[in-house]
């Protein structure tokens, strides 16, 4: 094996006790805990993104979300040009919303009106002790972020794939059978968010903070 190091291994796989310095060394503990301050430090609310990089995050094309905003079916959140020529700017939250509702239109039979409405008030306006809105649960902890679709009320539930121990926890809500739930889950959604807008880290490594909600971010 002379020049060469075997494919897909690493230096710690061939030497178990420096493996067991490096697992316990401080300065790796310390990278693993700055990378929790960075998200749990991630600004949500400020109005920062150009429409085309919020577009591409979301997965749909300037275009698209352009003739969504013209026709009423999405209105246009976060912080509106200023004048004539100048861009609208959106936030990480803006963004997550587009997003989620852009895979609800891919993956369900809502409009896009049902699902914009579905991703701002079932996900962005909604969390709970352990998910702040707009968030996702600690993929650690609690498992999978999965938004459960019903088609016959056009609503959402936010549910951790660790609560989900039977079938009866997808398709009953409130004692409610659904014809039809559609499961999505948010996690590759919003990785694929953070990781074009350059957001640092991954976005369910730890629960996120309370003290950036400075305000609703669409009025009702």
């Amino acid at each position: 094996m002379r020049g060469r190091w075997p494919k897909n291994r690493g230096v710690t796989d061939w030497f178990p006790e420096l493996k067991k310095v490096v697992a316990s060394a401080p300065a790796f503990r310390m990278l693993g805990q700055m990378q929790q301050v960075l998200i749990f430090m991630t600004d949500y609310s400020s109005p920062r993104f150009k429409t085309s990089a919020v577009a591409e995050a979301a997965g749909v094309s300037h275009a698209t979300l352009r003739s969504y905003f013209k026709r009423g079916q999405w209105r246009v959140i976060g912080k509106k040009a200023e004048g004539e020529g100048l861009p609208n700017l959106f936030s990480l939250r803006d963004a997550l919303v587009f997003a989620v509702a852009a895979r609800l239109i891919e993956a369900t039979s809502a409009s896009p009106e049902e699902a914009f409405h579905c991703a701002v008030h079932d996900f962005a306006h909604v969390g709970t002790s352990d998910r702040q809105p707009a968030r996702m649960f600690n993929l650690h902890e609690r498992g999978e972020t999965l938004l459960i679709y019903d088609p016959d009320k056009k609503r959402g539930r936010i549910k951790a794939s660790d609560d989900v121990v039977s079938l009866s926890d997808i398709i009953r809500a409130n004692g409610n059978p659904s014809s039809a739930p559609t499961i999505v889950v948010l996690n590759p959604v919003a990785a694929r968010v953070f990781r074009l807008l350059g957001i640092a880290g991954a976005p369910w490594d730890v629960g996120l903070p309370k003290d950036d909600e400075s305000g609703e971010f669409i009025a009702e």
